[in-house]
């Protein structure tokens, strides 16, 4: 399961990487699909499915955080978000361990 994950964060760090001109993999991306033993190749036309408006690339840069609710321990989000941080470092990933109650009842008061 975590391994899906780190590469569905890695993916979304391709999806935004659309807006710059889609630069090689990160090294951490690189070093996850290594120890997978996967060929970057799997990865390859990902980000051309995946585009993104330049707008919401623009919009990003501009926001101070992003907040994220999520049941991962604390070592975990640091590594799943490693590709995406590396590739996109002025975007600050604010990270808030919660329960499953606590994220539906905190999505549902915005």
């Amino acid at each position: 399961m975590y391994k899906r994950i780190f590469l569905g964060v890695s993916a979304l760090a391709l999806t935004l990487a659309q807006g710059t001109g889609a630069a090689q993999l990160p090294k951490t991306t690189q070093k996850a699909l290594a120890e997978l033993k996967l060929n970057a190749s799997m990865l390859e036309g990902l980000d051309a499915e995946l585009a993104v408006p330049k707008a919401w690339l623009d919009g990003a840069a501009k926001e101070k955080e992003v907040v994220i609710l999520g049941t991962w321990d604390d070592k975990q989000f640091p590594t799943m978000t490693a590709a995406f941080r590396e590739r996109y470092p002025f975007v600050k990933l604010n990270y808030h361990r919660a329960a499953t109650a606590s994220r539906g009842m905190r999505w549902s008061s915005h």
